[in-house]
């Protein structure tokens, strides 16, 4: 399934994890966006967030990798090298960088990971 940036999908989880803990229609992606609305993020950060979320989940399909909540935090740095090499700025690359580590963070303590992968891989530098 793709990642609609305008409007939330049902995605499903991966079987590796346990069972989500989003009952009923609510997939990841779905219960992501709901905490930052919750939590009164504007509408253009939530848009930014999805968006490279769209992004990493365009690049993992492409390169084979599992599903974004199980990408490991070796994928995650070709992801960010990826976007080096295509020419993205630095600042770019932060913006990205920052929205993908509070989703992952919000996996964390939903209990869909046991790790944030984004924890061992540094922001990037902006000049």
């Amino acid at each position: 399934m793709r990642i609609e940036v305008n409007a939330m999908n049902d995605l499903s989880t991966s079987s590796t994890r346990s069972a989500p803990n989003f009952q009923g229609t609510l997939g990841w992606l779905d219960g992501f966006v709901l905490h930052l609305r919750a939590q009164g993020r504007a509408d253009k950060t939530v848009h930014t967030y999805t968006s490279s979320l769209a992004l990493l989940q365009g690049f993992s399909e492409r390169r084979g990798m599992p599903a974004l909540p199980d990408l490991s935090t070796e994928h995650l740095r070709e992801f960010f090298n990826d976007q080096f090499e295509r020419g993205d700025k630095p600042s770019t690359v932060s913006v990205r960088y920052r929205a993908l580590q509070q989703f992952y963070k919000w996996l964390l303590i939903e209990g869909e990971r046991t790790d944030n992968p984004l924890d061992r891989i540094p922001a990037p530098k902006v000049p």
